[in-house]
């Protein structure tokens, strides 16, 4: 290969690699902000003592008309049961949960949305569409036992959460902060303890934050 072969080949490569270093570059400086300011929402939340962001790689929020009907229900007190509150999800989040549910049910079993005839080029795929009619109704249901088998009990000492009939207990005098996981739940972050997840769209959640915030400045002074 001669001079202006070798010259030639750099040009053809340049031609394509110019525009992609470019385009990468540019999504780069994108997503490096996004992970700067996200990182130092994080850090004011916590350092303020308020509810910011749960983690850097957190879910969606739940889309604005499914959150609105999650939300009915939420603005009475929760139940009072031996000297404890109970937060349980609200008649809203079970409507929206039954919903989604019954919508996956419904597509993943109707045999007309799925393809049946698949040629030569296209049977390799086929085991994602077998796989989706088996994990989607599977989904759907973990979706509705996730909600309806949730339960946050707290008083002044300790917070017991149950949810897909397992238990756990924190104390109060452990938590050290609190954020918002997205579409569901309150994300407590208790050292020791671990994290503990709270249905936000639960009847009595708004005294629920305010005393868990309150807790939270307690221990601050506490440790301070």
């Amino acid at each position: 290969m001669g001079v202006t072969d070798w010259l030639q080949g750099l040009a053809a490569l340049a031609t394509w690699l110019f525009p992609a270093v470019i385009i990468l570059g540019f999504w780069g400086a994108v997503i490096w902000r996004r992970v700067r300011r996200r990182l130092r929402d994080m850090r004011q939340h916590e350092a303020a003592g308020t509810i910011g962001p749960a983690s850097f790689f957190q879910g969606a929020n739940m889309p604005i008309h499914y959150d609105f009907v999650a939300h009915i229900g939420t603005g009475g007190a929760a139940d009072l049961s031996a000297g404890e509150k109970v937060l349980r999800p609200s008649i809203g989040v079970r409507l929206v949960v039954l919903i989604v549910a019954g919508m996956i049910l419904y597509y993943a079993l109707t045999p007309g949305f799925w393809p049946t005839e698949f040629s030569e080029t296209d049977r390799s795929t086929e085991w994602i569409f077998k796989a989706a009619q088996v994990l989607l109704p599977i989904a759907a249901a973990y979706a509705v036992l996730y909600v309806f088998t949730s339960e946050a009990r707290y008083d002044r000492d300790v917070l017991i959460l149950t949810r897909l009939m397992q238990r756990r207990e924190y104390r109060w005098r452990a938590l050290t902060r609190i954020g918002d996981g997205g579409a569901y739940d309150l994300v407590l972050t208790f050292k020791p303890g671990g994290k503990a997840k709270v249905l936000k769209h639960s009847a009595g959640i708004r005294d629920f934050k305010a005393f868990a915030l309150a807790q939270v400045q307690r221990n601050r002074s506490a440790h301070a």
